[in-house]
């Protein structure tokens, strides 16, 4: 499993951890939301529950529970400032790889069709081998 902190997340984390006890820890999720599916969310919590796994990056506990792993597997977490406004991002390099590709209209419709219909069948795969 690769999921990575950047600079910027990790200092972040690290900042809000340092102002609460010992034993609290960084938690990535993701919950039901609208009609697109799915939408992250970010806490901070002492407990990993039983179907809970957890990683260290940057001397950071992070807690990522069972049904997350496919969604964040192979992505990059960061923390991002756009003037009063912050957020953690998650950064995804097949989305990226398929932006960029249609922006460079590398891909035809029927190309970018194929392409997502295998990686659909990896992901469906990647989401049973993880157990």
């Amino acid at each position: 499993m690769t999921i990575t902190l950047t600079e910027n997340a990790g200092r972040f984390i690290h900042q809000q951890l340092a102002k609460m006890k010992q034993g609290v820890m960084f938690r990535v999720g993701i919950k039901k939301s609208g009609c697109s599916g799915n939408s992250y969310i970010f806490d901070y919590e002492e407990n990993v529950n039983s179907n809970d796994h957890l990683f260290e990056f940057q001397d950071i506990k992070v807690i990522i529970a069972s049904d997350a792993l496919p969604f964040l597997q192979g992505s990059e977490i960061d923390f991002v400032k756009d003037g009063l406004n912050s957020t953690f991002k998650i950064i995804i390099p097949v989305v990226v790889e398929i932006v960029s590709a249609l922006e460079k209209k590398r891909l035809s419709k029927i190309e970018l069709y194929i392409f997502c219909v295998r990686l659909a069948s990896n992901w469906q795969h990647s989401m049973y081998s993880i157990k």
